[in-house]
């Protein structure tokens, strides 16, 4: 079960990944008729179980139980099942608190009047298309190495998980997209297919930006290499702020 397949499509997210496994093995476990102490394919997928979850707890710098392997197989089995159970109550209670943080986080700065970045419903789902996009073309890739691969695909799983239409800050969004753009350095021409993808991104994260600070899109940094300037959002803002730009009808590269 704990195979090469396996290991490729568990999640990018270190956290969310021991937790598959913790529960995956518990499943497995839970509909197994052979004793554990034989040293056959069920006490080698427990073996193999709790190497990939030692691994991956040294990844997301987790601490796991310490488990004895000084008796029988059987001893040794029931004390990684327990480990397994333990650690994988314990990691989603970690999250679990991690979500509530996150959530209090966000009334707090509502509550205390600090601005939010407003994303409407159509972008919103824009946004969400074009990362299922990306994740997609990262996933199929054969230009991107394993490290290009995992680290591209754990950000766009932090901005996925804090994408909402209101956002008390866009630091995954530019997280991403500076990853995204450090493409350009590293493959060279073949990052175009992926810069393409998430125009669309930084164009609402410029939008948003800007609007909630009283500024126009092309006065920020660029988040992409390329980028029509000026442009209609940049009319729209000089209007709000009583300045005046020549400015093209169609949105260009953005």
């Amino acid at each position: 079960m704990f195979d090469h397949a396996y290991v490729e499509n568990l999640p990018a997210d270190y956290l969310k990944a021991v937790i598959r496994v913790c529960n995956d093995f518990n499943a497995l476990m839970a509909n197994s008729t052979t004793d554990l102490g034989d040293f056959g394919d069920e006490y080698e997928q427990t073996l193999a179980a709790w190497s990939l979850v030692l691994e991956l707890c040294d990844r997301a710098d987790l601490r796991p139980p310490v488990v004895d392997f000084t008796g029988a197989n059987e001893t040794n089995a029931a004390n990684i099942r327990e480990a397994i159970c333990v650690l994988g109550s314990d990691v989603s209670l970690a999250m679990t608190n991690e979500t509530l943080r996150k959530m209090r986080a966000k009334f707090s700065a509502q509550l205390q009047g600090i601005p939010l970045y407003e994303v409407s419903d159509e972008d919103l789902s824009l946004v969400q298309q074009r990362l299922t996009d990306l994740r997609g073309l990262i996933q199929a890739s054969d230009v991107l190495n394993d490290d290009q691969r995992k680290r591209l695909l754990a950000r766009l799983e932090v901005l996925k998980t804090g994408l909402h239409e209101k956002m008390s800050n866009l630091d995954g969004i530019f997280g991403f997209l500076f990853d995204l753009s450090a493409l350009q350095s590293e493959i060279g021409a073949d990052a175009k297919p992926f810069l393409d993808r998430a125009k669309d991104i930084a164009h609402v994260a410029e939008v948003a930006y800007s609007m909630t600070h009283g500024m126009r899109p092309s006065d920020l940094p660029q988040l992409l290499p390329v980028r029509s300037s000026p442009s209609l959002e940049d009319a729209v803002a000089d209007a709000l702020l009583g300045t005046k730009t020549e400015f093209s009808q169609s949105r260009g590269g953005f």
